[in-house]
């Protein structure tokens, strides 16, 4: 569970918890601004990682430039290669500026360090959402369920199963509701679409609502709901993403469809149905960020398999702004809206 003690004030301890290093956390230069920063090392004076090319505006270099006529520049005719190693000053929203000393620059980020007086807090919120989806990969993928230290092996077994079992389901659904809405943009009926056995969809769902609650404080109330929100955005908006392997904390193929197919399937099946109707928001929401940030490259009508986690481009992340304008649009929507908006997003994404 997040606790106070995920914020440190100025003057927070030297020491840094082992379990915060390799994730983003929150970093603040104010009481009101804070930029997402990967965090790989810490000693008293210093926190070392990266962040993305897309938090700030601005990037100003000192004299070892080689273009002495251009000092700030951020996708404009220099790049921050021109100043690897050096000391520059970030510019971010709200006039906000760091002192940065700049190690590596690649396609989508930046790293190097920053001193630890520059900062006013340090918030380690995100690093909850990171937590879940590493859970959530242990649960519930396949290859990692037999590794699985927590579970019987009774229960690896019928886990294994009821998740193959239902994933075939779910995924001939989704393909069909996918070739249906390039048909002009047609709404399939639920009753052209094959179901998984109840026993299924309710054991999964028992299973998948014990980690949510668990990870979301039960969903008690609606700040709950709204953190779950906020997690699967970062998520789908390449935030969280891991450097321990390929592909870490980001999503990849069709299957992220999935999750909404399994809410429907859950609704239509009579289980649990308040609860996957406010969660089914989210995951069609999110669908319209992971289908911009995650759109092929080089593709010009792209399959739902081509959205891949390596067609990540930073430059295509959506702002905060563009959240809350999704969030304002879907928070309404009934269960038959959210279908339609599914399948427009499914059309959208098959489109050039």
């Amino acid at each position: 569970m997040i606790n106070e003690l995920n914020i440190y004030n100025q003057g927070f301890p030297q020491y840094i918890p082992r379990k915060f290093m390799n994730n983003w956390i929150e970093v603040g230069l104010s009481n009101d601004f804070y930029f997402k920063f990967f965090l790989t090392y810490c000693d008293n004076n210093y926190l070392g990682g990266y962040l993305s090319r897309n938090a700030y505006n601005t990037l100003f270099c000192g004299p070892t430039l080689t273009n002495q006529s251009s000092l700030q520049y951020g996708l404009k005719n220099i790049t921050p290669n021109d100043c690897i190693n050096n000391w520059v000053q970030i510019g971010f929203e709200n006039a906000q500026y760091l002192q940065f000393y700049l190690t590596f620059a690649n396609e989508n980020d930046i790293g190097g360090f920053l001193l630890q007086k520059s900062i006013k807090k340090l918030d380690f919120s995100i690093v909850h959402y990171q937590e879940f989806f590493e859970e959530y990969e242990n649960q519930f993928h396949p290859m990692l369920i037999n590794t699985n230290i927590q579970l019987s092996k009774e229960e690896k077994t019928r886990r294994i199963q009821v998740i193959s079992d239902v994933y075939t389901i779910l995924l001939a659904r989704l393909l069909k509701r996918g070739l249906a809405s390039k048909e002009g943009g047609r709404i399939t009926n639920h009753t052209e679409l094959p179901n998984a056995a109840i026993d299924d969809i309710q054991y999964l769902s028992n299973k998948l609502l014990q980690l949510y609650k668990e990870f979301f404080n039960g969903f008690h109330d609606q700040s709950n709901f709204l953190r779950f929100h906020e997690c699967y955005e970062l998520f789908y908006n390449g935030e969280i993403r891991g450097s321990k392997y390929p592909g870490q904390g980001q999503p990849d193929s069709s299957d992220e469809f999935l999750f909404s197919e399994f809410a429907i399937q859950a609704i239509e099946l009579n289980i649990d149905v308040e609860i996957w109707q406010e969660l089914l928001k989210t995951f069609v929401k999110s669908q319209e960020i992971f289908i911009q940030v995650y759109r092929p490259k080089g593709i010009e009508v792209p399959t739902l398999e081509d959205y891949t986690f390596s067609n990540f481009q930073y430059f295509k992340q959506v702002s905060q702004k563009e959240k809350e304008r999704l969030r304002k649009k879907y928070d309404n929507m009934s269960f038959y809206e959210l279908i339609q908006a599914y399948s427009r997003n499914l059309l959208k994404a098959q489109s050039p």
